[in-house]
């Protein structure tokens, strides 16, 4: 999914009929639990984050004008799209460097789970269920200024270097809600609703009995 958009998209959609507003996911706010024990010695690389939809599914509805009038839909145009964007990789270190976690270099492109062994683990994400809906009043006027909400489901993977395997994955839901305008509009709700599911990654019971196990597993 792409995190920009083009304001004249927005604009040019003023003269079209009305959109569906898409069916956001809310969920309750989750507590990072902060590192502990053996926690606190572990290293964490983040790897990537692929987007899992059907082609043609609706994610995104962009509302304009004052009174946010839905006005067209960003659709999938594939079934596993790799996001590169840099909003996710610092979402997920701002994160676990909250949370009391050390985190490393960002490791290159390719499969899902590469070479790199700076890290203790490496963490990817596939994304399903990814829904926006973004005011943008001032879009007729190239103003990338706007609220909204948004929701998506991740499904983590943690990869051990140790042992040459994914070691344990958790699904977490996000959801976040902006209610004044922001610049970017749209790379801010995804990026804190990507955020919220590193939260829910981060306060699983799991998660945290595996990285404060006796040893890297």
């Amino acid at each position: 999914m792409k995190i920009r958009i083009l304001i004249a998209l927005a604009a040019a959609a003023l003269s079209t009929a009305c959109a569906k507003m898409q069916e956001i996911e809310r969920v309750a706010p989750t507590q990072a639990q902060a590192a502990s024990g053996l926690g606190k010695t572990r290293t964490f690389a983040y790897e990537k984050t692929v987007l899992r939809t059907t082609p043609g599914t609706s994610t995104m509805t962009i509302q304009v004008g004052l009174t946010c009038v839905p006005r067209a839909e960003a659709v999938t145009s594939k079934d596993n799209h790799l996001e590169t964007s840099n909003i996710l990789h610092d979402a997920i270190r701002q994160e676990f460097e909250r949370a009391g976690y050390t985190t490393v270099g960002m490791a290159p492109g390719g499969a899902l789970f590469t070479d790199n062994r700076a890290a203790d683990y490496r963490i990817a994400a596939v994304v399903s269920r990814p829904k926006m809906n973004v005011c943008v009043p001032l879009a007729q006027y190239s103003k990338d200024e706007g609220y909204g909400e948004a929701s998506l489901t991740v499904e983590w993977q943690l990869y051990s270097n140790a042992q040459n395997a994914v070691v344990f994955t958790s699904q977490q839901k996000g959801y976040a809600k902006i209610e004044r305008s922001v610049p970017q509009p749209i790379g801010a709700l995804w990026g804190e609703a990507y955020a919220s599911a590193v939260r829910g990654l981060l306060a699983d019971p799991g998660f945290i009995a595996l990285v404060n196990s006796g040893r890297a597993s």
